[in-house]
């Protein structure tokens, strides 16, 4: 074969990588607007007939890389954004200049997009590096410093880190900041400036957020990112204002977003976030519900990340404790859920240990479940799980305060006298630290009060009567501070002690505020015997049944 035929085959070859290279691309856009998988494979399958042909060319990596990191956004799985850095890693070791940079953000943005996918610090910190490593090595990319920013953001979103965010301001105001898309800074800067004014209480830092996204806004009035963005920067309005309005004009800004894409999984995450605090708010348990669907479609759209997990488990307690409150007879469907996505948290994190609320959380419920259903083996697992976090962290409160009330629990459902004991002492330090913790005390006047029950003896019944005594004394004093629940078995405990008016009072009280149990516990609670003979408690039911 003479020259020339070898200059012919080789124009030829390269000719026909080209143009697998090119029909490639073509198939990538469209896989990028129809989101489908199909699509993607068929760019895939032609990137992998160019590869032979076109090896040497770094804009080939680029390219194959891009669809390898838009798949992984798709898939929610951090192994396709790795093997979209090995191609940017390619990409540079065969070119220089302009080429060699771009090659470098797209690196840097490959290993942001595997932290956005798992959420671990570990994903983080190799993100941050690769940002530090592609600063160095491309200075002229402006865009970097927008990319390295919003990756402070996020993990400081994700872990309501008040540092983290206060980095991400400082790279925004890089000079090479304003060489970038102005919406795409002015968004960020709006989340991050809202939110920081919610976290540190600082209404010029919110009211400057709003103006930068009212602005963005006006700019490009139907630009999907700019409804987003605008929705997390409503989101923080409705936590400092503590106003519900706003959590509904968010959730409506994140519909918005979810129009152009449904696979907008930090819009989902926003829609969940605004729900759950609506829901909270107004004690609804039909905003929970959607919040929770909300974020099971995160969970979909990032299954690698525990996070999520865990909040979907957050969210079942938080509706667990709305059906408590209302009386619907739904908590074991709730926490059998939440104790279901925690242990999964807890089994997918791969950290060096375990965020110590997680494991609280699932404490928590196991302790629920098992004083709902009677079963001593989840009270004791309850019981050790929260015994573990106390040993940990001391300094952890509420975990010492879910200790106690785990103990008691279980000490009521045993009968047993020294469990009772060590749950009153471990109340008794948590109020020695926060005399005015409502709950707390009604916990604690519970707890005198079954045991008041346990320790009846004929020869002694002065030992009876100080634990009512003191149990009165500590419901009364949760009442005092505004706890509902305190007000139900302050009127249990009159009606056990013959005070059958002061009953009735305490129910009508405990009714106010919303925490009655539900109809068939009232009917049944062998404590509200004597009051439940009486036309006064008739009454009360007709008043409740009309209300």
């Amino acid at each position: 074969m003479d020259f020339n035929t070898h200059r012919s085959h080789f124009i030829s070859s390269t000719r026909k990588g080209i143009h697998c290279w090119d029909l490639a691309r073509t198939f990538f856009i469209l896989a990028k607007k129809s989101e489908e998988i199909f699509d993607y494979k068929k760019s895939f399958a032609l990137f992998t007939q160019a590869e032979k042909l076109c090896h040497e060319i770094p804009e080939f990596w680029i390219d194959y890389g891009k669809v390898f990191y838009h798949f992984s956004e798709l898939q929610g799985s951090s192994t396709y954004a790795k093997e979209a850095m090995v191609y940017f890693n390619k990409a540079m070791l065969l070119s220089e200049g302009e080429t060699k940079e771009l090659a470098w953000e797209w690196f840097a943005k490959g290993a942001s997009l595997v932290f956005y996918l798992n959420g671990g610090d570990e994903a983080f910190k190799k993100a941050d590096i690769a940002f530090q490593e592609a600063i160095l090595a491309a200075p002229t990319r402006a865009n970097l410093w927008l990319l390295w920013a919003e990756l402070h953001y996020r993990y400081g979103l994700l872990n309501s880190d008040i540092p983290h965010l206060e980095d991400a301001l400082e790279k925004l105001s890089s000079s090479k900041i304003s060489q970038c898309h102005s919406v795409s800074v002015v968004t960020l800067l709006s989340e991050i400036l809202a939110f920081l004014g919610f976290l540190l209480d600082k209404y010029p830092l919110l009211q400057e957020g709003l103006t930068q996204i009212d602005r963005a806004s006006d700019e490009v009035p139907k630009d999907a990112k700019v409804a987003r963005s605008f929705g997390y920067v409503l989101l923080s309005c409705g936590h400092y204002f503590d106003d519900v309005r706003y959590f509904a004009r968010s959730v409506n800004q994140f519909k918005q977003t979810l129009e152009s894409s449904t696979f907008d999984s930090i819009a989902w995450e926003g829609i969940y976030l605004a729900y759950l605090a609506w829901g909270e708010k107004e004690k609804n348990p039909y905003f929970i519900q959607k919040a929770i669907g909300a974020i099971l479609r995160v969970i979909e759209l990032r299954k690698e990340s525990p996070h999520y997990l865990k909040e979907a488990g957050f969210a079942y307690l938080k509706l667990r404790k709305i059906y408590e409150q209302k009386g619907i007879p739904r908590e074991k469907e709730a926490l059998h859920r939440a104790i279901h996505y925690l242990q999964s948290a807890i089994s997918l994190f791969q950290g060096e240990r375990v965020p110590i609320e997680w494991v609280f959380y699932l404490g928590e419920a196991y302790d629920f479940m098992g004083y709902l259903t009677k079963d001593e083996h989840l009270l004791r697992k309850g019981v050790n799980i929260l015994e573990n976090v106390t040993i940990y962290t001391p300094d952890f409160s509420k975990g010492l305060a879910a200790h106690a009330l785990a103990l008691s629990h279980l000490g009521e459902l045993t009968e047993n006298i020294d469990t009772l004991y060590h749950s009153l002492a471990l109340f008794e330090a948590v109020l020695a630290k926060d005399h005015e913790d409502d709950a707390m005390w009604s916990s604690t006047g519970y707890t005198r009060f079954v045991l008041a029950k346990l320790v009846a003896d004929p020869q002694h019944p002065e030992k009876r009567e100080e634990h009512l005594a003191f149990a009165e004394r500590d419901l009364a004093k949760g009442a005092q501070l505004g706890n509902g629940r305190a007000n139900y078995y302050l009127a249990c405990l009159y009606s056990l002690s013959g005070h059958l008016e002061s009953s009735i009072d305490h129910l009508y009280r405990a009714g106010r505020r919303g925490a009655l149990p539900s109809m068939e516990r009232l009917m049944e609670d062998r404590w509200l015997e004597k009051v439940r003979q009486t036309s006064l408690f008739e009454d009360f039911l007709a008043d409740l049944g009309e209300r």
